[in-house]
């Protein structure tokens, strides 16, 4: 029996129950037709990790040496972990997670003054290590410097783009103290 995430009411049949074969079948190839079309191949989706993997690693190197402890860099969204994005839409969020150590300086400031002091040494590391590193490291075809609540890096490296973004590595235990 198949499993819904939802509860069937009484008198509510199932697609299976209520139509008939042939078009159970025309559903299902329309359906394989539409993800034949929008689905990413394996090679596409390999091309995209093998592509991941050098912007993760020309980031690293261009983190050498800054003033911020990184914890890890990892793809996240469709075409990160969840591997949902369609056939040639290629957008990877590659976050840098930042040790909360970076925050010890500034224990005694408030909110404001903290997210201040956050986004002058975000906006440093961009344009003095990653812009340049990331330029010579990789060639991409665009590097672009943007502000949202945060500043972040654009990059289209291979006809993949990624958003460079930092994040801190808040632990629950952090966040206790």
């Amino acid at each position: 029996m198949t499993s819904f995430p939802f509860q069937l009411l009484p008198g509510m049949r199932t697609a299976a129950e209520a139509l008939p074969p042939e078009t159970l079948d025309r559903i299902n190839q329309a359906k394989q037709a539409v993800l034949g079309r929008v689905k990413p191949s394996q090679e596409e989706i390999n091309r995209i990790r093998s592509v991941t993997v050098r912007v993760i690693d020309a980031v690293r190197e261009a983190m050498r040496g800054q003033p911020v402890a990184i914890d890890y860099i990892e793809p996240q969204g469709s075409t990160g972990l969840k591997q949902t994005q369609l056939a040639g839409d290629s957008d990877v969020d590659l976050f840098i997670g930042v040790n909360p150590g970076v925050l010890d300086a500034h224990k005694d400031a408030s909110k404001k003054v903290l997210k201040e002091r956050l986004k002058e040494i975000f906006t440093s590391i961009i344009k003095d290590a990653l812009v340049p590193g990331l330029t010579a490291r990789l060639a991409p075809r665009s590097i672009t410097f943007s502000y949202a609540e945060h500043p972040y890096l654009t990059i289209v490296v291979d006809e993949v783009k990624f958003d460079v973004v930092f994040c801190l590595n808040l632990t629950s235990i952090y966040i206790e103290r």
